[in-house]
């Protein structure tokens, strides 16, 4: 059996992913779509964790961009980083696929990323591994299209996902 072959949601939707929207596990419409309608499931509930997070755990640190020209935050948060973190995510994520199935490998996914984001700012973490969860879904769900289509499509709702809270910091700053 290929990875090809193996990738995806045979079956379709897991049941224990049944509250997530039907169209993230299907990869029949265009992917402008696809990727405008998933970056909502992305961000409304990473606000709102983002939001808990801080009144809940206001103790623990939280991200920091850095210095420098915010030309460079920009292009570091909002390009650099989705394309890095979604081709470091492919691997692991096809791999866990193929060995345990997609239902584990993208809870597997967002949990590794969460952590691996709370090593640099614990409050981080404990709203990274949602986002993480979709773009996962979606790189699985594009994947047997091909390698490229599914980076691409993840890759997009994750360079949406993190120019809206990066442009309100930006100008705000």
């Amino acid at each position: 059996m290929t990875l090809r072959a193996r990738a995806g949601w045979p079956g379709g939707r897991p049941r224990a992913l049944a509250f997530l929207p039907r169209f993230l596990f299907a990869d029949t419409g265009p992917v402008w779509r696809y990727v405008l309608f998933a970056w909502p499931v992305v961000a409304l509930p990473a606000l709102a964790l983002a939001w808990l997070a801080s009144r809940l755990a206001s103790g623990l640190a939280g991200p920091d961009l850095g210095g420098g020209p915010q030309w460079m935050v920009f292009a570091g948060v909002v390009l650099f980083s989705p394309i890095v973190e979604t081709l470091m995510m492919s691997g692991p994520v096809a791999l866990i696929d193929r060995w345990r199935g997609p239902l584990v490998a993208v809870v597997g996914s967002a949990l590794l990323w969460g952590v691996l984001h709370s090593l640099l700012a614990a409050r981080w973490g404990l709203v990274v591994w949602w986002p993480f969860l979709i773009f996962s879904i979606a790189y699985l769900t594009w994947r047997p299209r091909g390698y490229w289509p599914a980076i691409g499509v993840a890759a997009a709702i994750h360079v949406l996902n993190n120019a809206a809270p990066i442009l309100a910091l930006l100008v705000l700053n």
